[in-house]
């Protein structure tokens, strides 16, 4: 695996689509492990793969060098021995050994305007 992606909104800044099954107030986190086998060709086929899932076409073919695999869970706890880098929301915000994400339903509350 070559990034582990933790989230509840799938859509990122262009239209990209990374999380596809992701709603903002379900409940649930959403997590993509991302690997990229094979150098350039592994990225290419990869970035295909992010493009379909964007208009709801998911590839099943079992022998890719790039590929995204989906979980959903309320919680996340995940260990690294030798420990590696982790971003939120973009900005790198050190190396970690051991990390845990959880989601608590309801705990924000957003007020809009209505017309």
């Amino acid at each position: 695996m070559r990034s582990l992606l933790i989230g509840n909104c799938g859509r990122l800044p262009g239209g990209i689509t990374l999380l596809p099954d992701a709603v903002l107030d379900d409940g649930w986190l959403d997590v993509a492990a991302i690997d990229t086998r094979g150098g350039v060709a592994g990225w290419a086929q990869l970035f295909g793969e992010v493009v379909l899932q964007g208009v709801g076409v998911r590839s099943q073919l079992p022998a890719k060098i790039g590929r995204i695999d989906h979980a959903r869970a309320r919680e996340v706890h995940v260990e690294v021995s030798g420990g590696e880098y982790v971003q939120v929301d973009g900005d790198v915000i050190g190396q970690v050994t051991e990390l845990s994400a959880r989601v608590e339903p309801g705990a924000l509350v957003v007020r809009v305007a209505t017309a």
